[in-house]
C-alpha cells in the first residue's frame, strides 16, 4: 500500500492551508503567476497554489527501500498482510531487479495469491 505520497500531499495541503508557505524539508520553488491586464488568460494561465503543489508533487521523488532486493532472500510467508508481499514484489520490478523473490508463481504480476 502506497500511503507515503497520500500522507506527504496532505502534510502539505495543510501547510498550505495554515499559512506556511512551504513544507519545512521542501521549498516549492514555483510562485503563482497572475497576468495583468493587458495578458489574455490563454496566453498566461493562472497558477494556482494547488497547481503548484500537484506539479511539486509528481515531481519529488520519495526513496525509500521497501525490501531488500539484492538476492532471493524472501518466501510469501515471511510477509503478513499480502499487500506486504505486493509492496515488495513492487518495489524489486521498479528497481529492474524483478520477481528475485519468486513472489508471482504465475507471472500475472500479483504476489503470494495462493
Amino acid at each position: 500500500m502506497q500511503l507515503l505520497p497520500i500522507f506527504g500531499l496532505l502534510v502539505i495541503f495543510l501547510l498550505l492551508v495554515s499559512g506556511c508557505s512551504s513544507p519545512p524539508s521542501q521549498a516549492i520553488t514555483q510562485k503563482p503567476t497572475v497576468p495583468t491586464p493587458s495578458q489574455s488568460a490563454t496566453k498566461a494561465p493562472i497558477s494556482t497554489p494547488i497547481t503548484t503543489l500537484i506539479t511539486t508533487l509528481k515531481t519529488t521523488t520519495v526513496s525509500q527501500t521497501i525490501c531488500d532486493c539484492s538476492y532471493n532472500r524472501y518466501n510469501c510467508a515471511d510477509f503478513s498482510p499480502r499487500s506486504a508481499a505486493q509492496a515488495c514484489y513492487d518495489y524489486c520490478i521498479a528497481q529492474g531487479k524483478g520477481d528475485i523473490h519468486g513472489l508471482d508463481g504465475d507471472k500475472n504480476g500479483v504476489a503470494c495469491e495462493s
